[in-house]
């Protein structure tokens, strides 16, 4: 009998509004994060259409599927493997890593940060309300 694999899902709840909107309650949220008030991991993200489309870019998704098949990766590497420079791989995982869709941790031997996922599917919810 095979044993079935249990697949681990990062589950993202996205919010589409308007920008009027989007702005109000950005700004009630980037206070309350500079008065430590409220966690960097987020789990609903209100965004644009705009915004959503450039949050899940091919790049950034291949800088995930790069994660997620070599567990433990620095900025440096993983800029090398993806053939692009570091600081947009610098910027793109700091993003990522801001919203909690990636998570890094210190090699003790090499005092390094290196960043990984531990999913193996990402589920995005849209509301249509």
């Amino acid at each position: 009998m095979m044993k079935m694999e249990k697949i681990k899902i990062k589950k993202i709840n996205v919010v589409i509004e308007g920008l009027n909107s989007f702005f109000n309650k950005s700004k009630g949220e980037f206070k309350q994060l500079q008065e430590g008030r409220l966690k960097n991991s987020v789990e609903v993200l209100s965004l644009s259409e705009d915004e959503y489309r450039n949050l899940f870019s091919r790049k950034r998704i291949d800088i995930i599927k790069a994660l997620r098949h070599r567990k433990f990766i620095s900025i440096y590497e993983l800029a090398k493997q993806l053939k692009r420079s570091y600081k947009n791989v610098y910027d793109d995982v700091n993003l990522l890593l801001e919203l909690g869709i990636i998570e890094k941790a210190e090699d003790m031997a090499t005092h390094r940060d290196n960043y990984y996922v531990e999913f193996d599917k990402i589920s995005v919810e849209i509301p249509v309300t």
